[in-house]
């Protein structure tokens, strides 16, 4: 029976271990990132709504004292000359200070839309040294 007993303390420990080494979410980002949260997402429209909107997120790994202001553009190389079916919300977001986070969205023309075409979004921090990081949106139509 003592060797049941020793067997929770160590399961829990272990447990404990694992649970907090998943949660550290720094060691899927470079040291000091600032960009998205994501590299690529998929939206699936529907083709019968007016407008989408896909919600986007800029994470920073660590906190800092001060505000972090982030400049986003977009692109598409769907069909030169054509107009873009789809906005930036904001093309200039803040990190508030002591934040780890910001969200905006880009809002989409289902209607406009190509089937199978990528919006390409640039986050460029607004420091030096500070690395650009870019977010590919993959647009599928819902069948």
């Amino acid at each position: 029976m003592e060797s049941v007993s020793n067997i929770i303390p160590t399961a829990l420990l272990l447990t404990t271990v694992l649970l907090t080494s998943c949660n550290d979410t720094k060691d899927n980002y470079p040291e000091n990132y600032v960009g998205f949260e994501k590299g690529a997402i998929t939206h699936y429209y529907d083709s019968k709504n007016q407008e989408e909107s896909i919600e986007i997120k800029i994470i920073a790994v660590d906190k800092e004292n001060t505000d972090r202001v982030v400049k986003l553009s977009a692109t598409s190389a769907d069909i030169p000359g054509k107009e873009t079916p789809f906005r930036l919300v904001d093309k200039q977001l803040v990190i508030k200070a002591d934040k780890k986070s910001v969200s905006t969205q880009i809002i989409i023309d289902p209607k406009q839309t190509i089937r199978h075409s990528f919006i390409q979004v640039t986050c460029t921090p607004q420091w030096k040294d500070a690395k650009i990081s870019q977010l590919v949106v993959r647009l599928e139509r819902k069948e």
